[in-house]
């Protein structure tokens, strides 16, 4: 009965034995299993962190487009607006030119006017001039002075009568 009784013990303790190996085997598969899938975790982790990073990096260059796009528009606005400005200023210019050209033409043609009036009142002294040399011929150089002085005195009146009218 001894023997019975230390066969069984020592078959308890043999399975048991025999158990706790296969604990321990399964607990080492199980934590070799752990590893496996706690670097397989720390590769998906890594692969996400650097697919969140290279989808913020893409975003903030999306952002930095943008805000390029943003600021040549304004820049490009400002432009225009300055442009609209300087061809306010020129048309301006050229309205105050148009009319400083305009008041000139007139002033010229006034003056072409008052010339070809002086023009014909010289013509008008010649012919008046030669007509009075041929029929009144002077006796004396005292005389021809008087005739010409009273001539060129008509004449001056005429032009001091016409610059009156003006």
């Amino acid at each position: 009965e001894i023997t019975l009784e230390f066969r069984k013990q020592t078959e308890q303790q043999e399975a048991h034995l025999k158990s706790k190996a296969a604990d321990e085997e399964m607990r080492q598969g199980l934590e070799a299993k752990l590893l496996a899938l706690e670097s397989e975790l720390e590769s998906i982790k890594d692969g996400k962190i650097l697919e969140s990073e290279a989808h913020i990096e893409s975003a903030d260059v999306a952002k930095d487009s943008q805000i390029s796009e943003i600021d040549a528009r304004d820049l490009l606005h400002v432009q225009v607006h300055e442009l609209g400005s300087e061809v306010k200023r020129m048309k301006v210019d050229t309205s105050a030119m148009q009319m400083d050209l305009n008041s000139k033409v007139k002033k010229i043609a006034r003056l072409e006017s008052e010339n070809a009036r002086l023009l014909s009142k010289i013509e008008n002294y010649d012919q008046v001039s030669s007509v009075e040399d041929e029929s009144k011929q002077p006796s004396t150089a005292e005389d021809e002075s008087k005739q010409s002085g009273c001539t060129v005195f008509s004449f001056l009146n005429g032009l001091f009568d016409d610059k009156r009218e003006q």
